[in-house]
């Protein structure tokens, strides 16, 4: 649950207190400030002896986070409303185009970005977005580029969503302000892979808003290809506006005294050999040969590497992962460098006084630290997996696996399960992980629908190592204790081969609770209703997926009869 910010979104003057007719309804749209606006708010601040806002975006966040809605108000706000999630009325329809949507919103009293068209084809699209590359700099706001939507509301829920965004939306990026800069130095980071990453540290420079000191080279391919040196004067963009890249040298502005850039042939942290892993094979263009096809990254070949140890543990204590508090990146680096830690297991041997000869580790600290340790020592087999930091195997792959480790991947069906081996034929537990994961085979990984090649062989290379074993077994000695299904009861098949649609306002859990049980049943879920949906389950304040279900005849059913199947 976010912050409640109503108070200071009521400051923006283009927020109606009241609509023009009675609605019950959810409005979508952003709050921004004005180009204008942030250079008479950055002056007064100047002159207080503040730290100046770095662009308006920072500003407007900055402002509807206040705690006191007079300063929201003092700094004119604005808004742009252009959605709606929700909407009941006796009197008005629910519009069936995103057309109408607008129109109807403007109408109510929300004020809507006038600079919208319907398009009838790409090319119209194309014409539109080379207008607005031009016109975007004379706006009063900031623009990073424009919105294409389905325009047909009937389509859009069809098409419904994807985790993390709508399938019928898509946003066309302007190009990305460019501006040049001197590469000071490259340096190398390791990740928990144990991935050489080469860095240019650069003069810092102003770009999209932001003051940049520092971009990725990605590799030493990428660094061939643009034959940069330290010295180069260099062109850098913000990959969507975000991610510092280097993509052009000006050799013609070299003096002479740059230097160019080797790879170093020994991890820069621990002094192990270097070394391009092999990723397969292809064909030698002249020869017509088969020979080793290599990694674009280097990789240091101690896999006990201070980096490399440090980043996993970052990764292990991640909120995706165990989710420790107080056991931030600095923190690990102090424990690493202590010796009071050297691997992810060790993280659960930790006890207050460990922590007492750390620098200003005070002891409120250390209590709130052993804490969430303890905490932490019951964690769901998705986030487990995860901590890992197995190599190809994310968050999606280890749900993946979570969900279908005891259903269709059913462990009977290996031929290598021996009763006197393990004693379960199912995992319920750490100990069942250790003793059944390292006999799984790349094939058997490969039969999880989602799992692809390189996944299944790094789980396999992984769960058979001895080292790995070893972190497991101390883990569970330590009273790690992996949640299969979340803690409730072994999987069920009560909603197999049924699929579920949520919508509305759920009482009894949030969305992902409802996710979650649904798929331990053996159901499915789609975030769109079609002629496939079993069910849709309707919370309070049900959006257009509620009317979708009646045109298609879906059965629709409510959050107590949905309890009431499991």
């Amino acid at each position: 649950i976010g912050e409640n910010i109503t108070e200071n979104i009521k400051t923006a003057q283009s927020i109606p207190l009241e609509l023009n007719q009675p609605v019950d309804m959810v409005a979508v749209g952003e709050i921004w400030l004005g180009k204008k606006e942030l250079e008479k708010i950055n002056k007064e601040r100047k002159a207080k002896g503040e730290p100046l806002f770095a662009n308006t975006r920072n500003a407007a966040a900055g402002s509807v986070r206040q705690l006191d809605p007079k300063v929201a108000a003092s700094r004119k706000l604005d808004s742009f409303i252009y959605d709606i999630d929700y909407f009941k009325s006796k009197e008005i329809n629910f519009p069936e185009t995103q057309l109408e949507e607008l129109k109807l919103l403007e109408k109510l009293g929300f004020k809507v970005n006038k600079n919208y068209k319907s398009c009838k084809n790409i090319k119209e699209i194309e014409n539109f977005y080379q207008q607005w590359i031009d016109k975007k700099n004379g706006q009063n706001y900031e623009v990073d580029g424009i919105v294409i939507k389905i325009n047909s509301k009937k389509i859009q829920d069809a098409l419904g969503y994807t985790g993390k965004s709508p399938r019928w939306g898509v946003a066309y990026k302007f190009p990305a302000e460019k501006v040049t800069t001197i590469v000071e130095d490259i340096k190398v980071q390791i990740g928990r892979t144990g991935a050489l990453t080469p860095v240019a540290h650069l003069k810092p420079i102003k770009v999209a808003g932001s003051t940049v000191s520092r971009a990725t080279l990605h590799n030493e391919d990428e660094i061939k290809k643009l034959d940069v040196r330290i010295g180069d004067t260099v062109v850098i963009q913000k990959a969507g506006d975000v991610i510092p890249e280097v993509i052009e040298s000006l050799k013609k502005l070299r003096t002479g005294k740059e230097k160019k850039f080797n790879m170093p042939s020994q991890c820069p942290i621990c002094g192990s050999n270097v070394k391009r892993e092999e990723i397969g094979q292809k064909l030698e263009a002249k020869s017509h040969k088969l020979e080793a096809d290599l990694s674009a990254a280097h990789y240091c070949t101690n896999p006990r590497c201070f980096a490399v140890e440090r980043e996993k543990i970052i990764h292990f204590v991640s909120k995706k992962g165990f989710n420790i508090d107080g056991l931030g990146e600095k923190i690990v680096e102090r424990l690493i460098n202590e010796g009071i830690i050297s691997n992810i297991a060790d993280t659960f041997e930790l006890e207050k006084g460990d922590l007492k000869p750390l620098e200003r580790f005070a002891e409120k600290s250390a209590d709130n630290l052993i804490k969430s340790i303890e905490k932490s020592k019951n964690v769901e087999l998705e986030k487990f997996l995860f901590a890992l930091g197995i190599r190809y195997v994310g968050e999606e792959t280890a749900v993946l696996i979570a969900k279908t480790i005891n259903t269709e991947f059913l462990i009977p069906n290996f031929k290598f399960l021996i009763k006197s081996q393990c004693k379960n034929d199912k995992i319920n537990n750490l100990n069942d992980i250790i003793c059944i994961f390292p006999k799984i085979k790349i094939e058997d990984w490969l039969r999880i629908k989602g799992i692809g090649e390189k996944a299944a062989e790094s789980l396999v290379e992984w769960f058979n190592d001895s080292e790995s074993v070893k972190l497991l077994e101390k883990m569970n000695k330590l009273g790690v204790k992996v949640l299969v299904n979340s803690g409730q009861e072994p999987i069920n098949r009560k909603l197999e081969n049924l699929s579920f649609v949520l919508t509305g306002e759920l009482k009894n859990f949030t969305r992902d609770e409802a996710k979650d049980m649904i798929r331990k049943a053996g159901g499915n879920i789609s975030s769109s209703v079609s002629k496939n949906t079993s069910y849709l389950v309707a919370g309070e304040k049900p959006g257009s997926k509620f009317n979708k279900a009646k045109e298609l005849g879906v059965k629709i059913i409510s959050e107590e009869s949905f309890k009431k199947m499991l």
